[in-house]
């Protein structure tokens, strides 16, 4: 496109990533390569010690910050605009220089410094209602307003306005985001889901009474689909339905897994019939969880990946253990 232009267009690309320069792989050419007497590079540093206390005193005026505590956070941040900002939340906080930045190294990776920010949000969010959203949040695989609208009502009270609590939690914490539905950044989504299907975490009274509200709400959602699709063949063409029936898998194996294989094998079962990629998704949704899954769930999961491959000696092996997984005996009965 650049080189069609021709010589009256001014480009101006800008980015984190190196542009300019070729990879020494040779399997990229840079610009510099293609237009070596018409490319000005540019290369625009990291916030400054200064733009960093002039941001974090604008988020914060309420809590004076020194330039050498300003230091510290553009050391332990490297100016990544999410981490700043939720640096930024914990200084409005209270919290001291020492409790955000320790235990950050000197020039560590992004992704380093994003996970320990967001897990650094939960250790001192004291808030037991926010600390339930912020969870909320990172475990949903879509903004849900029926299932935020019944676990963000902490007070159970019937005055209660969904966007209003988002908004709040938005103003809280720079994670949070209210535009295409509640919803946490993708980064800190992925590190604080990441901590929440640990073990000790999976398990806690906190992730197990979330997945288990959210799982009623919506069974009691996929129930009145239902209702006006009285023939499985219906359901499986209606696009509402499949995606009701996801969420409430997606639900059930954050809360209990063995239940989660016996009622996905019997709607794996519907989607091979009827809709291929229904089982697929179901798949997927499954898949998203893997760290969850048990030894036992791990070996069903790469049969459903061989039985999805299409052919039909594949499709038949899936059909049988499909149908054997269906009639798993849950534990507890």
């Amino acid at each position: 496109m650049i080189s069609n232009a021709g010589p009256n267009v001014i480009w101006v690309i800008a980015g984190r990533d190196n542009l300019a320069t070729s990879r020494h792989t040779g399997h990229f050419v840079g610009y510099s390569a293609e237009f070596p007497r018409r490319l000005i590079v540019l290369d625009v540093q990291e916030l400054s010690i200064d733009h960093v206390g002039e941001f974090i005193q604008s988020h914060a005026s309420h809590h004076p910050i020194s330039r050498e505590q300003a230091a510290a956070l553009h050391r332990a941040t490297l100016g990544i605009p999410l981490a700043l900002r939720q640096a930024s939340d914990l200084w409005a906080h209270g919290m001291p220089i020492q409790a955000i930045t320790d235990g950050i190294p000197d020039r560590a990776p992004k992704g380093e410094i994003m996970k320990v920010m967001s897990h650094r949000i939960l250790t001192h969010c004291e808030d037991h209602a926010d600390r339930i959203a912020l969870f909320l949040l990172a475990m949903q695989r879509r903004p849900d307003a029926l299932v935020q609208d019944a676990i963000l009502n902490y007070s159970g009270k019937g005055l209660f306005d969904l966007d209003t609590r988002l908004g709040q939690l938005s103003a809280r914490y720079s994670s949070v985001r209210t535009t295409g539905g509640g919803h946490l950044h993708e980064s800190s989504a992925g590190f604080i889901r990441e901590f929440l299907l640990t073990p000790e975490m999976r398990v806690s009274d906190a992730v197990q009474s979330i997945a288990k509200r959210a799982h009623e709400v919506t069974r009691e959602r996929q129930r009145r689909l239902e209702s006006d699709l009285p023939y499985m063949e219906d359901r499986c063409l209606s696009k509402d339905w499949q995606e009701s029936v996801l969420d409430t898998l997606y639900w059930l194996f954050w809360y209990d897994e063995a239940t989660g294989w016996r009622e996905a094998s019997a709607h794996l079962i519907e989607g091979l019939g009827y809709s291929p990629d229904f089982a697929q998704n179901i798949t997927e949704i499954i898949r998203s969880l893997t760290t969850a899954l048990g030894m036992d769930g791990l070996k069903r999961l790469e049969t459903l990946r061989v039985g999805l491959m299409g052919n039909i000696e594949s499709t038949e092996i899936a059909y049988i253990e499909l149908s054997r997984w269906s009639n798993i005996v849950d534990p507890q009965n």
